[in-house]
């Protein structure tokens, strides 16, 4: 099932007109859904918001909670960051991940090794995979591409892969 139009924007609101700061949650958006994370050291604090969540839950949403142990979380992340595809050609692989995708058969996508840890450019942002799509279709019809606020550098890397010779990439 789809997600509602407004859906994010409704709990981004509902957690801060009752006190929650918006920087509370994270969302993820795979196709199709919207998944959201809130973090909170205080499980009272999860407790006020698991209630606030069941008392204006909108139809079709679901609500989960578990308590995470204190860890290294800037490892941790690792676990859940897999490769995925980038436009029609390109793969997003975390160098963590390399071997595995080197073994993958009948692969056609250019793959762009990245070890994003915790800086800007993961490649999942809409204006990424804009971005990404629309150097494959002018592939070929640039020689030089200009990349400001480059983070991780994948779409420099991308253009590198499509045929650009000359990049300049700035954060």
């Amino acid at each position: 099932m789809s997600p509602k139009p407004g859906a994010k924007e409704k709990i981004l609101n509902l957690l801060e007109v009752s006190g929650f700061k918006p920087v509370t949650i994270a969302f993820f958006e795979p196709p199709g859904k919207i998944e959201g994370a809130v973090y909170t050291p205080s499980q009272k604090t999860a407790e006020k918001i698991k209630t606030l969540y069941r008392k204006n839950r909108a139809a079709g949403m679901r609500f989960k909670t578990r308590l995470l142990e204190k860890e290294d979380w800037f490892d941790k992340w690792q676990l859940d960051y897999r490769m995925f595809p980038l436009g029609k050609k390109l793969m997003l692989v975390p160098a963590w991940q390399a071997d595995e995708f080197k073994k993958m058969k009948d692969q056609k996508r250019l793959p762009i090794f990245l070890d994003p840890k915790g800086v800007f450019g993961s490649g999942q942002h809409p204006a990424t995979q804009i971005m990404a799509s629309w150097l494959e279709q002018t592939a070929g019809k640039f020689k030089s591409v200009l990349d400001l606020g480059t983070g991780t550098g994948i779409l420099a890397v991308g253009a590198a892969l499509l045929g650009a010779e000359e990049i300049l990439a700035a954060d």
